[in-house]
């Protein structure tokens, strides 16, 4: 996920977390998330979903 604007704060693995203003952000896969934002402005992303072939390391 890349924050092009806004604040976001999020759950993950039971934990909170917060991104701002152009962070870049790389979630495991087949966790349960949620996303709120911050201020009332909210906030603008945009998502790249990579298959596990991408990220899984060669052999």
């Amino acid at each position: 996920m890349i924050l092009d604007d806004g604040s976001v704060d999020f759950a993950l693995d039971r934990r909170r977390h917060g991104a701002g203003r152009t962070s870049v952000l790389l979630l495991p896969p087949g966790v349960l998330h949620d996303g709120r934002t911050v201020t009332e402005a909210g906030f603008r992303m945009r998502n790249l979903y990579l298959g596990g072939s991408v990220l899984t390391p060669p052999t």
